[in-house]
């Protein structure tokens, strides 16, 4: 069982182990297997190459087994010949991936009972139009894989159509979870130990929407109910888009003591121009505001990161050094940059401008550069100061997790994964917050 992508993909990889673990199944690492299953991404050239990549080492080195191939890169193949190409058994679309263990127990028991193992048949692709499709995929994390941190999905789908962005049209429109089943599933992993969950979706702020419109209420009422949950000491974001940080949900989340200050807010680029070109919906000045927004209702110390995309097709010289000096005084913490990727079926696929592949590569170095400088100008904020630290793992020698602000923090070891101690950040190391004791609690 493989996830490549997203947050999203994660959830749904680890829900699947799950799924396959109760029904007696046992889950394996290595050659030989049974069966298969990529949780696949799409969203670049380079996650289609690694997927591509991995399907053909598993083939290889399990020849009979059943192999599956899922979620975006399978709703874009969408049919025998593209399943046929790529050496998989199963084809199986975006709200689909419920009925995995169903498919690939029938495919065993087809084979046991001597039908032809090579023999691809068209009534395994279950790839369907999400340009109408509403349903949700009923998957769940039940308590046997929840760990220190759950991420639990509660959206999935987008209807922004950014011009570079594949995801709508292989996630679909917007569905939100029923807010009984999310909350079913929070108890669950706080059951079994969990101390935090991440929200996940595609478009977070679209959670609850009703005929296309958002409601600005929705998302911070489900974050109380499950702030509620017994055990439940941390609730995240795993991304929010900008405009969906509105001044009445933000006010929402700064009452809820549950809620971490961290946000991840994806900006793109700091060009006006490049931006009207990725169909963003907002101006530098607009997103300028909108931190500003963030930073008076959850506090000066919150920790804002975000995504830029490099190389946008246009994207000058000019262009990108605004684009560094934006993100600097933005007061950005942790970056994730990815290089340009075309994607066919999108706009930006057809747009002039290319950035070459040499100059490419240096523009995401020192976007990576930078990103690594502010992230350390923020933790360096925190050195001196006291932290709540949710311990993850000890090694024997140090413990180590995460601040609430979603900072790297160590102490010594001895301290139990799952308890919440306040200590002093004493230096910032590796880019890792040092700490000795001062208290502990939630043990």
């Amino acid at each position: 069982m493989r996830s490549r992508g997203c947050r999203t993909n994660q959830y749904e990889g680890e829900a699947l182990a799950a799924a396959f673990l109760a029904r007696g199944w046992l889950l394996v690492e290595k050659a030989p297997l049974d069966a298969a299953i990529v949780v696949s991404c799409t969203v670049t050239a380079e996650a289609d190459r690694k997927v591509k990549q991995l399907l053909r080492r598993l083939r290889r080195e399990n020849p009979g087994a059943c192999l599956v191939l899922c979620g975006c890169l399978a709703q874009r193949v969408g049919d025998a010949e593209g399943a046929e190409a790529l050496g998989v058994n199963l084809l199986v679309g975006n709200r689909r991936k419920h009925l995995i263990p169903d498919l690939v127990e029938e495919e065993i028991a087809r084979r046991r009972g001597g039908k032809d193992v090579a023999a691809f048949a068209s009534s395994r692709i279950l790839v369907d139009d999400l340009r109408t499709d509403e349903s949700w995929d009923a998957l769940f994390l039940p308590a046997l894989t929840a760990h220190t941190r759950a991420f639990v999905k509660i959206q999935d789908g987008c209807d922004h159509f950014c011009s570079y962005c594949i995801v709508p049209f292989v996630r679909g429109k917007p569905v939100s979870r029923p807010e009984a089943d999310i909350v079913s599933e929070v108890t669950s992993v706080a059951e079994a130990g969990c101390r935090e969950v991440v929200l996940t979706g595609v478009h977070l702020g679209r959670y609850g929407a009703s005929g296309g419109a958002a409601d600005p209420f929705a998302l911070g009422t489900l974050v109380r109910k499950l702030s509620r949950v017994p055990g439940i000491s941390r609730i995240r974001f795993g991304s929010l888009e900008p405009f969906s940080a509105s001044e009445e949900l933000l006010r929402m989340l700064a009452d809820i003591s549950a809620f971490c200050p961290h946000l991840h807010i994806p900006l793109q680029s700091g060009d006006k121009e490049v931006l009207q070109r990725m169909a963003r919906g907002y101006a530098p000045e607009d997103f300028a505001r909108i931190i500003e927004r963030i930073r008076r209702i959850l506090g000066e110390d919150v920790h804002i990161s975000t995504d830029v995309l490099v190389g946008f097709p246009g994207e000058d010289e000019g262009a990108f050094r605004r684009t560094l000096r934006f993100l600097e005084e933005m007061r950005f913490g942790r970056l994730h940059v990815f290089p340009f990727s075309p994607r066919e079926g999108t706009a930006a696929a057809r747009f002039p401008g290319r950035v070459s592949p040499g100059i490419l590569r240096e523009r995401c170095e020192e976007t990576l550069a930078l990103g690594k400088d502010l992230l350390r100008r923020i933790m360096a904020k925190w050195v001196g100061r006291n932290v709540r630290v949710l311990v993850e793992e000890d090694d024997g020698l140090r413990a180590s997790g995460l601040t609430e602000h979603f900072l790297a923090a160590s102490c010594p070891s001895g301290v139990l994964p799952g308890s919440e101690i306040a200590i002093r950040a004493d230096l910032l190391h590796n880019d890792v917050l040092e700490c000795v004791f001062s208290s502990r609690r939630g043990e």
